[in-house]
């Protein structure tokens, strides 16, 4: 991610590890940046921790929200070595710095991720969500109640 070594700083490994399948996602698509849905795509892939299991318990996986991803943006043309984040998808995680600290967390794990991504309006997670059936409300609450029921699964890497 370039431009975001503070940002990079304050994420986790499985945070990190959720940027990097993003990427990938975006990838498969041949889309020559990473946005939104693409995280929220990440974060579908069994990474454990707490987004993990909010997402399991509302049913999306990663095969739904890859078929829903392809209805809302058809793959592209061009496969570009060097993809970026969107506008969007670095508002996101800058979205998910301040969740962490609002839940009094110092480093920012895929749950924040996923909260910030529910801060997005008008993005390509948002629809995707919607598409699936799924509220953004229903989400922050599964993933707030998740974190209630112990320690956040956030690393200390």
């Amino acid at each position: 991610m370039k431009g975001g070594s503070r940002m990079v700083e304050t994420f986790t490994d499985l945070s990190r590890l959720v940027i990097r399948l993003a990427d990938h996602e975006a990838m498969r698509f041949n889309h020559e940046y990473i946005g939104t849905e693409h995280l929220l795509l990440a974060l579908t892939r069994d990474v454990g921790g707490v987004a993990t299991a909010a997402l399991k318990s509302l049913n999306l996986d990663t095969r739904k929200t890859r078929f829903a991803v392809e209805r809302l943006l058809p793959g592209g043309l061009v496969m570009t070595p060097d993809l970026r984040l969107t506008p969007r998808a670095r508002t996101a995680l800058a979205y998910a710095i301040q969740e962490a600290a609002s839940l009094k967390q110092k480093l920012v794990g895929p749950e924040h991720i996923l909260l910030g991504l529910l801060r997005m309006h008008e993005c390509g997670a948002e629809h995707v969500l919607s598409d699936l059936g799924v509220t953004k409300e229903a989400v922050r609450r599964e993933v707030l109640g998740h974190l209630g029921d112990g320690p956040s699964h956030t690393d200390a890497s």
